[in-house]
């Protein structure tokens, strides 16, 4: 179009010159040339549009990969819940039979302690069963309540471990990281032989990164490769570590 713009203004110019021109044949020039002086102006405007858009999209792209990455990190902490619940209730299963076969007729017992003790166990199993439901539901606050209630009570069963865990997993859902953070620092030093202590190391190290104790964090993200090699937490941990570089 430019090419066009030039090619009018020098016919233009030799028309004046000449004298040949009609009056008709200047007002089309003119009008020609004030179109195209229009179109330029449109053309410079519009690439002004793009170059703004592409800054914009530019922005937008590192804004979307943010957001993606919190997204795929809220995934893979999803994930890790939803295999803790798995491995859950399987044990649950098994209590489950355990407090079938409780309730089974059984030969008179002389001693009435055996009795209390039978009752006592289907109690506390309840009393988790409850506050285990709330968490599937997604009511966290629900069930750290129905888990702290269980520990007040029942802090010496074989659940106990499972009701520290999951109070420290609905902190970190709720991003209440100090909180979090404290649950699984009770479970790692109370609980040695929990079979949750390779998620609760992991996330206990999560917890402090998530306050920005980066430095502090790091080591214990290195425990947990070092510790549970081939596991999901160590890769998990591993993964981590990458983004210190």
């Amino acid at each position: 179009m430019m090419k066009r713009y030039w090619v009018f203004m020098i016919l233009a110019l030799a028309i004046m010159v000449s004298g040949c021109a009609t009056r008709r044949q200047m007002a089309e020039t003119k009008i020609e040339i004030d179109w195209l002086r229009h179109e330029h102006r449109e053309i410079m405007a519009a690439m002004t549009r793009i170059d703004s858009l592409l800054v914009a999209q530019n922005v937008g792209s590192k804004k979307l990969n943010a957001e993606l990455k919190m997204s795929m990190s809220a995934l893979e902490e999803r994930m890790l819940l939803v295999e803790s619940r798995l491995e859950d209730a399987g044990m649950l299963v098994n209590r489950a039979v355990e407090t079938m076969e409780m309730k089974q007729p059984a030969p008179q017992a002389t001693d009435s302690s055996d009795t209390t003790q039978a009752v006592g166990q289907v109690d506390h199993q309840k009393v988790y069963n409850m506050a285990y439901l709330d968490l599937t539901k997604g009511h966290y606050k629900l069930a750290i309540k129905g888990f702290e209630d269980y520990l007040e009570s029942y802090s010496k069963t074989s659940l106990a471990d499972n009701a520290v865990y999951w109070i420290g997993e609905c902190h970190y859902i709720l991003k209440n990281y100090p909180k979090s953070q404290k649950w699984y620092e009770k479970l790692i030093n109370e609980y040695p032989k929990s079979e949750h202590m390779a998620s609760a190391r992991l996330k206990f190290a999560m917890s402090m990164y998530n306050q920005r104790y980066k430095t502090k964090s790091k080591q214990y993200f290195q425990d947990v490769v070092k510790d549970y090699p081939g596991t999901e937490e160590a890769n998990q941990a591993a993964e981590m570590l990458r983004r210190y570089k």
